[in-house]
């Protein structure tokens, strides 16, 4: 590997270091199977994570503020987590080539859309089910008939003959296979056949999206066969799935049901411990409420409410998990392993509640006792949070010490950025050379490679170095040429750009800003290389803007090939429900398909399957993490489609209605919710702001208040009207408060006003593009690229005028 820093680049502040130890294999975070509206760890969860929004209590603008989690958890190989797309995951690894099954829309047609198939569908859609088998009586023995004509038994209650069908069908219908044996062992359960129900219900596989309702009627088909043992066994499996943030909590009913076994066999013991480990992990959960009542008059084992605590941080509930640990930590003595549990739950959640001093207290404890090496790493990263904020010295201390004892943690080249980051901020480009450098030859395959090589050439231009930082970026651009996404070879084509400019190079400067404008129209670095032009060589951008502006109509994107996906289980079971007519069942199928290596043109089949069966959250979220690269250049006739599927205008009617009261642009706030929240009505930050618009609580009653609103409460955030009518006056008033300058509007509703104006006051002398990359709290440097970008998108892809931000001083 190249020497991180180049010798033309020799300053006083940069070091040629050469490497000390091997590059360790760091595992990065990889996918978990997603929901309809991307949630965090749940089959089917609505709330979503989010980032923190215009906060009152902003942290210290002359600091970095790393986000509070801590939970880069390993996850199935093949996977990566969905949480909300407003965080974008790392670029994923290159496709691998294999077309796979050529599909066309005919191949998703109805397999009941015509004749006397049809009217068998409509009347089992009417629950007329004895006539649609009448129906389908003479249509065939093809799976798809003989499956509906089985469920149309079943959904009649003729159990004999559904379970009869349904058994049969199994073996010849492999797509559906284990509904076919769910719902035949369930009709046999009906029919008191308990050992073939057994044998069927054991057969289904767990990665099938029927194995939880299967393990359930497993178990109950047991306890009516009064085998206690085999029944808990069959629900054992279930009870260690994660606490949703709302929706249907698996786990708590599988320990509800444990419970309930025990007690019929007059077994406290094993009562009384499931349904302490049912209040303890499902805090949220209603059947917590029951656990409740039937453990009332004992006392709590301090295990349950250790778990309950950090289970009520891990969801966003912030204060109710203090309140609940906050009373053991006394008891609790480090280092025994609750102790540190406990103890590092409470400095999250103080984390989380921006209580530094606070956290910093009770984590340094954690860090300096505990032994647990995972747990020691995450609570490092938590501490170097907060440090990072409130004592930049010892949070540098603390990332440094994360980087050195766990070399092979996925936080590792995390700590070695924000240590640098941090010695940026405190004058010691010396030392933020190192680590960069460190975190370079170390992690070459890291997700913060590009930004350390940005940040490394910010500080040679800042420097005055040579070559004002040029080899940096060419290091950007040879490394993520073929990267899915384009932002690092963007954002360095646009700061070559930016130095010819500086070095009178216009004509140099010119070019790459038209390159950039014309290949990436629809990106932040897109538009802010056209607003450049406007002042360099506004004849030029007068010569590009038709190409730029003339987005086409959308052509056909059929056909489409599978590739690897087409052999997925879940892909083929949810293109067989498409078909048959169950839109409702086949987002659970296809967001449990691996989307890791697959090839553009597969992820775009999944997609578009998405979105002709209904569900267009889904499709959405799916688009805009897997689809970067489509998203990233031109808007063609054939992506057209994919791009209208990831800037959808959801809630148009309502955002029109409620911005034009407020005077903004109705597209900057379809802009900002959908980088907010994703879209989703029910999103939750970590932080705790709420819904589309993501308002803090204490933000939204200002607001109510200004609004005249009688008798608001925080839960009416949840109402997408009063969300976004109270969203677009908040953003109105930051409009006017900055005079109509969007960027800074945009920064203050995720920092706050206060925050905006110190970093302005800060840094009065730099044009706008410099003063955002130099926002010291990252997650507001990259809110508001993210929100120009979407603002730029909107009115690029609907034909809605695009403006230009005029780059001018901090100052004004």
């Amino acid at each position: 590997m190249k020497p991180f820093l180049p010798k033309l680049a020799v300053v006083a502040s940069a070091l040629l270091l050469s490497a000390q130890a091997p590059a360790p294999q760091v595992s990065t975070p990889a996918e978990t199977e997603a929901a309809p509206a991307p949630a965090p760890q749940a089959s089917s969860p609505i709330v979503t994570e989010a980032p923190s929004s215009h906060t009152e209590n902003a942290p210290s603008e002359a600091q970095l503020s790393p986000r509070p989690d801590a939970e880069k958890t390993q996850l199935p190989e093949g996977f990566v987590e969905v949480l909300n797309p407003a965080f974008p995951n790392a670029a994923p690894p290159a496709p691998v080539v294999h077309r796979g099954r050529r599909y066309a829309l005919e191949d998703l047609a109805p397999y009941f859309g015509e004749g006397k198939k049809q009217e068998a569908r409509a009347a089992f859609d009417k629950g007329q089910y004895s006539r649609a088998r009448e129906l389908l009586k003479d249509e065939g023995t093809t799976p798809p008939v003989r499956y509906l004509r089985a469920l149309a038994a079943l959904r009649s209650g003729d159990e004999e003959t559904a379970a009869k069908e349904l058994a049969a069908l199994a073996p010849d219908y492999p797509a559906l296979q284990d509904r076919c044996l769910t719902h035949a062992g369930v009709a046999l359960e009906g029919l008191r056949r308990f050992d073939e129900a057994a044998v069927l219900l054991a057969q289904v596989s767990p990665e099938s999206r029927l194995y939880v309702d299967a393990r359930l009627a497993l178990s109950r088909v047991l306890r009516k066969k009064k085998d206690a043992a085999g029944a808990m066994a069959a629900l054992e499996p279930l009870t260690s799935r994660a606490a949703p943030s709302w929706g249907r909590n698996v786990g708590a009913e599988a320990l509800m049901a444990i419970a309930d076994i025990a007690a019929e066999k007059k077994d406290r013991a094993a009562e009384r411990a499931a349904l302490w480990r049912l209040w303890g992990a499902h805090p949220l959960s209603a059947l917590a409420m029951q656990a409740e009542k039937r453990l009332k008059g004992q006392a709590s084992p301090v295990e349950a409410k250790v778990a309950r605590g950090e289970a009520l941080v891990e969801l966003h509930r912030n204060k109710q998990g203090l309140t609940q640990l906050e009373p053991m930590l006394a008891q609790l003595k480090l280092p025994e392993p609750l102790a540190c549990r406990a103890h590092f739950a409470y400095g999250k959640g103080m984390r989380k509640e921006r209580q530094h001093t606070r956290a910093i207290q009770i984590l340094s404890q954690v860090v300096e006792k505990c032994e647990d090496r995972d747990l020691l790493a995450r609570a490092l990263y938590v501490l170097g949070s907060s440090r990072s904020i409130v004592d930049s010295a010892r949070g540098t201390d603390t990332y440094e010490r994360l980087a050195r004892e766990f070399p092979d943690h996925s936080f590792a080249d995390d700590a070695l950025f924000y240590a640098a980051d941090l010695y940026v901020k405190t004058d010691r480009p010396k030392e933020a050379m190192a680590r960069l450098d460190e975190l370079a030859r170390l992690y070459p395959q890291g997700d913060f490679l590009g930004e350390a090589l940005f940040k490394a050439y910010w500080i040679a231009r800042t420097s005055k170095v040579e070559d004002a930082g040029l080899s940096f970026l060419d290091r950007i651009e040879q490394r993520f040429a073929q990267a899915d996404e384009s932002y690092d070879v963007e954002r360095a084509r646009y700061w070559r750009a930016r130095t010819f400019q500086d070095q009178g190079n216009i004509q140099g400067a010119a070019e790459l800003f038209e390159k950039i404008a014309v290949e990436h129209p629809a990106t932040y670095y897109g538009l802010m290389a056209r607003s450049q032009l406007s002042t360099v060589d506004p004849a030029r951008l007068e010569r590009i803007s038709p190409d730029i502006f003339a987005v086409p109509d959308a052509a056909s994107p059929w056909p489409l090939f599978a590739g690897p996906v087409g052999e997925d289980p879940h892909f083929r079971a949810g293109i067989e429900l498409l078909r048959l007519g169950f839109p409702e069942a086949v987002s659970s199928e296809l967001l449990a398909v691996s989307r890791t290596n697959q090839p553009a043109e597969a992820i775009r089949l999944l997609v578009l399957v998405l979105h002709e069966a209904g569900d267009e959250r889904a499709a959405h979220a799916v688009a805009r993490l897997a689809l970067r690269k489509d998203l990233s250049g031109r808007i063609t006739r054939e992506t057209r489609v994919v791009w209208e599927v990831a800037y959808p205008n959801a809630f148009r009617e309502l955002i029109e209605k409620h911005t034009a009261v407020s005077g903004v642009e109705a597209d900057l706030l379809q802009a900002l919710m959908r980088e907010e929240s994703a879209l989703d009505p029910k999103a939750l930050s970590w932080a705790g702001a709420l819904g589309l618009t993501q308002l803090m609580p204490s933000t939204a009653k200002g607001v109510a208040r200004e609004l005249k609103l009688k008798r608001f409460t925080v839960e009416q955030l949840l109402q997408p009207d009063l969300n976004i009518r109270m969203g677009a006056h908040y953003l109105g008033g930051l409009l006017k408060k900055f005079g109509g300058h969007t960027p800074y509007a945009v920064g203050s509703y995720n920092a706050g006003p206060g925050a905006v104006n110190r970093w302005r006051s800060d840094k009065p002398d730099l044009p706008l593009d410099a003063w955002v990359e130099e926002i010291p709290i990252s997650e507001t440097r990259g809110y508001i690229k993210r929100v120009l970008r979407s603002y730029n998108t909107y009115q690029l892809l609907y034909g809605r005028a695009p403006k230009l931000p005029v780059i001018k001083s901090a100052a004004r």
